[in-house]
């Protein structure tokens, strides 16, 4: 399972490169030709990453622990392969 970074992360005013704080290594930086409103929405989605992993994680303990894994059995595959996605997993 590969690792990331562990939020929350940011951004500086006017500045696209995503950071874990002022201090720390980038996470990801605006490269290419994508308009400002792509990159600031590319933006806001890494930011809400780590928070997005944990919230599909405690959906799917949830599920579980009331058994509505079993009559959601489409809606649990897709949430456990985009974890299994997001956590590096050779099966997503």
């Amino acid at each position: 399972m590969a690792e990331h970074t562990p939020g929350p992360w940011n951004t500086g005013v006017g500045d696209m490169t995503v950071r874990l704080n002022r201090l720390a290594d980038e996470i990801a930086n605006r490269f290419g030709d994508n308009s400002d409103r792509q990159v600031e929405g590319n933006a806001a989605l890494l930011l809400a990453a780590p928070e997005l992993l944990a919230a599909l994680k405690k959906a799917v303990m949830v599920m579980q622990d009331y058994d509505i894994d079993e009559h959601l059995a489409g809606e649990f595959e897709v949430f456990t392969d985009a974890i299994a996605k997001a956590e590096g997993s050779a099966h997503a």
